[in-house]
C-alpha cells in the first residue's frame, strides 16, 4: 500500500465506451489523467482513425487515502477502479511513463509495424494456424 500523501498510477475502468467521459470528469477534479489512444494509419478503412489503447482503461495519479478515491470511483464514465483482493493496485510510473513518451502531447501513440511488403508470415492460432501468406500492401 502507498504511504498517506503518496500519488501513483492506477488503472480506471470505464463503462463501455466512456474513457474520454472518465478522462474528461477526473480531470475536472484536478486530477492527472492518461488516456492513451492509437492512431491508425491512413489506409486503414476504418470509421475512426484514432481508439483507446487499451479499451475502457485508462490511467489516474491519485492517493488512494485521500479524497481523490471517492472521486474516482464517483465519476460519470467510471466504472471501478482495478484492485486485487479488494485493493487497488498501483502501476509502476514507469509503465506509464514509457507509454506517455511513446505518444505525442494529445497522447496519440501512432501505430508500427515492422512488416514489409513481400515479407512471408506464418499464422499462428485460429482457424488458419499454421498457414503461410505473404504481406502485399
Amino acid at each position: 500500500m502507498c504511504n498517506p500523501g503518496e500519488r501513483l498510477w492506477y488503472a480506471i475502468y470505464s463503462k463501455p465506451q466512456k474513457e474520454e467521459a472518465a478522462q474528461f470528469h477526473l480531470r475536472q477534479k484536478g486530477l492527472e489523467v492518461f488516456l492513451p489512444k492509437l492512431l491508425l494509419p491512413d489506409h486503414q478503412k476504418r470509421w475512426r482513425r484514432v481508439v483507446p489503447l487499451f479499451p475502457s482503461y485508462l490511467f489516474a495519479r491519485i492517493d488512494v487515502r485521500s479524497e481523490e478515491y471517492g472521486y474516482v470511483i464517483w465519476s460519470p464514465g467510471v466504472k471501478l477502479l482495478v484492485s486485487f483482493n479488494g485493493a487497488p493496485a498501483p502501476i509502476d510510473d514507469t509503465v506509464v511513463d514509457f507509454l506517455i513518451k511513446e505518444g505525442n502531447t494529445a497522447g496519440l501513440i501512432p501505430a508500427r509495424s515492422n512488416l514489409k511488403i513481400g515479407q512471408e508470415v506464418r499464422i499462428n492460432g485460429g482457424p488458419f494456424d499454421g498457414l503461410v501468406g505473404i504481406i502485399q500492401q
